[in-house]
């Protein structure tokens, strides 16, 4: 009943005013719903919008245009998609099918539905869209892989291909990049890269390709090297072409070059090659139509040095005799050197002449040279051609010797005397004896000449064409000693000291030359020694022979003599055991090694064993620790007790702490003549073979502290006082626990000495503070706080 009267109502209104309002309205994309989105390809054909219309029906010739929105569902400018002519009822559901439009990718686009007679709209809620085209995979970076650049933001790879979208998935390693999605993307990072359109609801596989992203300068990666070796050598004149080779190489890449010379940029040195004329160190950058910069390790040239690869044999001066020729010929140091040979005379060009040799028969200086297939021009030394020597008599000299010297001879050993010549040139030695110059003993271009025999032996020098170059009487002496003086001694490390064995041996043999009233004097060579008959003598009678004689000392003074060739006596050597300290002992007045302030400290050495004390000097020494020289302190030999005092010396006072370190006593034994058992002996060899006993004690310092309170800071650069976590007299030899805050204990004593810390920070934490927590505990009685270690 209550439907019937609407219905007359409304016929009623319609009857009055003639029309019902228009509208249209449930404007559905998609599917509707949750569903409301378009995903087309060019192969999926026409979709639809539906709507419904409400009120009046519209004129017979009414149409309905359905038209999409931009991407933000802005109408400004419509794309129609389609129409239906239609006049509208209120009981259908109209539908308008249509072509989504190619490249239409978005999230909020909107359909409008617009009647044309009357004009009604209606626009749908918003919806996405999304037209794949053909839907092919996305092609990224063109497939080109990618190289990050040292000191770069980055690469950019991006889309070059497949379907497009508005929006794209990026991933490395298979992983979502989180905030990317435009259509290209900066990479900084190694690894693998790859992207796919998003279309939203519309999801599909069409990821693209993967790149790789490399660190520039990696195993795989392009780089650029100099072909060659890295050091070359480059003659003067000759060019070198060096080489940029690319290792690695991205088929399809151009390069662009830029060479160096030390660090600097070679003005127009652009191209794949540069020709080097110069020493120095070169490099070449080659810039990839894509990729990195590439720096080539560095390719030094250094200067050739052709001295000595090329002599021309025979001395820098060659006498060519009248109306003769000399060959002069050359040598080459390495036989691989090939090339071209032009010989000079006088600086000029030899017309003609390219063999290994020539035959001159002009005076005047010659030079060859070879220039090899690089162009290097090697240059031999220069040969002067003379018809007479070029050698300045006055500088011929004996070698090591003044001109009629008289110098050393043995029977066993002949001495080879040497001429001094400052020239290569070829020159005739004839060696004779002075009253026997008709004997020639020998003759030949050596400068050096073996005496058979003592004598005066002269030499004359002769060149080339036999024209004599000496002047005046070049002689030497040459005579056996007259007599030896052989000098024995303890030998080093064995003395006769402790009751021990000792080893006396011949330290020195001097050989001596009378020459009228002088006399010269020569050591004859150890090794020589077996050359000589030696014989040992014990007080005056034969014993043993040999270089060396084991014996055993006794408290008896026993004289020894070595005599050499049965004629020669050393000096004498008077032996008695001596025996030194076993020991040496230091102890202190005090009984403890520390000085106190204001106090004085003896040091009190004690010797152990027996010895005779008169046969020894007694030395007080000082350093201030191990990295110091020792200095001498007192010489206390002629004290009875030898102790040594350390005056009182107030704490404050700098000579305080200059008092503080290791104090040494040395026994030693005297050296000079001394009387033992009624014989005069000289201890000075003993003093050098049997060594010294000596003592030592270090000596430190202690400060007292008054107070009654328990300190809380310590200053570990500070002074003693401060730097010692020192406890009033009451908790002296108590029980202490010192630990970190973490509860791990770095120090604990039974009965404290004043002793924490014993560590000094190093300078470059001073400043800092370290914190620690103590437990003192002594006789019932316990005490806790903090300390602050000040750095």
């Amino acid at each position: 009943m209550k439907y019937l009267l609407c219905t007359l109502l409304v016929l009623l209104v319609e009857t009055l005013y003639g029309q019902i309002q228009r509208e249209i309205y449930s404007v559905t994309t998609g599917s509707g719903g949750a569903n409301n989105y378009y995903c087309v390809r060019n192969t999926s054909g026409q979709v639809n919008v539906k709507f419904k219309w409400k009120g009046t029906r519209a004129n017979p010739d009414n149409k309905f245009i359905a038209e999409l929105s931009d991407p933000n569902g802005n109408f400004d400018s419509p794309v129609k998609l389609g129409e239906i002519l239609e006049q509208g009822n209120q009981t259908s559901i109209f539908t308008i099918p249509f072509n989504l439009p190619a490249g239409t990718d978005g999230k909020a686009y909107k359909i409008r539905i617009r009647s044309t007679s009357p004009e009604v709209i209606g626009v749908s809620d918003p919806f996405e869209a999304h037209h794949l085209g053909d839907a092919e995979n996305a092609v990224l970076n063109n497939y080109q892989n990618i190289e990050i650049c040292p000191d770069s933001e980055g690469r950019t790879i991006s889309v070059t291909g497949g379907t497009t979208a508005s929006k794209y998935k990026w991933y490395k390693d298979g992983n979502l990049i989180s905030g990317a999605d435009g259509s290209s993307y900066t990479v900084t990072q190694t690894g693998t890269y790859s992207v796919e359109p998003d279309f939203g609801p519309c999801a599909t596989s069409l990821r693209s390709n993967q790149i790789v992203a490399s660190q520039a300068g990696s195993g795989s990666s392009m780089s650029v090297k100099i072909k060659g070796q890295a050091t070359r050598e480059l003659c003067s004149g000759q060019t070198l072409t060096l080489e940029a080779e690319i290792l690695n190489e991205v088929p399809g890449t151009t390069f662009t070059y830029q060479w160096y010379k030390a660090n600097d940029p070679i003005a127009g040195a652009t191209a794949a090659t540069y020709p080097a004329n110069a020493e120095g160190t070169y490099k070449v950058k080659a810039y990839p139509s894509g990729g990195c910069v590439m720096t080539s390790s560095e390719t030094k040239l250094n200067p050739r040095s052709t001295t000595g690869l090329l002599t021309i044999g025979g001395g820098e001066t060659q006498v060519k005799c009248t109306g003769h020729t000399v060959t002069l010929t050359s040598q080459l140091q390495n036989s691989s050197l090939t090339g071209t040979y032009k010989w000079y005379k006088n600086g000029t060009e030899i017309a003609g002449e390219t063999a290994a040799t020539y035959t001159a028969s002009d005076t005047g200086s010659y030079y060859i040279t070879l220039t090899e297939a690089g162009g290097c021009v090697i240059k031999s030394n220069v040969v002067n051609v003379t018809d007479r020597s070029g050698v300045n008599p006055g500088n011929i000299k004996w070698l090591g010797h003044e001109n009629n010297e008289v110098i050393f001879a043995f029977p066993y050993r002949r001495p080879i005397i040497e001429l001094d010549i400052p020239s290569t040139e070829v020159l005739t030695v004839k060696w004779f004896k002075e009253d026997d110059p008709a004997n020639i003993l020998q003759e030949n271009t050596t400068r050096s000449f073996q005496v058979p025999s003592e004598g005066t032996f002269v030499a004359e020098v002769y060149d080339a064409c036999q024209a004599k170059v000496s002047t005046g009487v070049l002689k030497l002496q040459v005579k056996e000693p007259s007599r030896y003086v052989p000098e024995i001694a303890f030998k080093q490390g064995s003395g006769a000291c402790g009751g021990g064995q000792a080893i006396l041996e011949l330290s020195s043999l001097k050989a001596i030359i009378i020459d009228g009233s002088q006399q010269k004097e020569t050591l004859v060579p150890s090794t020589d020694y077996t050359h000589y008959t030696l014989q040992w003598k014990q007080n005056g009678a034969p014993i043993n022979s040999g270089k060396e004689l084991m014996i055993t000392p006794t408290g008896t003074v026993t004289i020894y003599r070595l005599q050499v060739n049965g004629a020669f006596n050393s000096n004498e050597l008077k032996v008695v055991d001596i025996k030194l300290p076993t020991a040496v002992h230091i102890t202190t007045s005090s009984g403890a090694s520390e000085l106190q302030d204001n106090q004085a400290l003896e040091l009190i050495p004690t010797l152990e064993g027996e010895f005779q004390q008169e046969l020894f000097t007694y030395t007080w020494n000082y350093r201030k620790d191990e990295s110091q020289p020792w200095q001498p302190k007192a010489d206390v030999t002629t004290q009875t007790d030898k102790k040594y005092t350390i005056p009182a010396i107030a704490y404050k006072d700098p000579a305080f702490r200059q008092a503080i370190g290791d104090y040494q006593f040395v026994v030693k034994l005297k050296t000079g003549t001394i009387n033992i058992g009624g014989n005069d002996v000289d201890l000075t060899p003993y003093a050098r073979s049997c060594g010294q006993s000596e003592g030592l004690i270090h000596v430190t310092y202690s400060v007292n502290y008054t107070g009654d309170k328990i300190p809380n800071t310590l200053l570990l650069s500070g002074e003693e006082g401060n730097r010692k976590w020192m406890l009033p007299a009451q908790w002296a030899g108590a029980k202490v626990t010192i630990y970190k805050q973490t509860g791990e204990i770095v120090y604990q004593s039974t009965s404290y000495n004043n002793d924490f810390p014993s560590f000094t920070p190093p300078a470059s934490q001073r400043g800092a503070a370290i914190y620690y927590f103590y437990i003192i505990e002594k006789d019932g009685k316990t005490e806790n706080g903090t300390i602050t270690l000040l750095q």
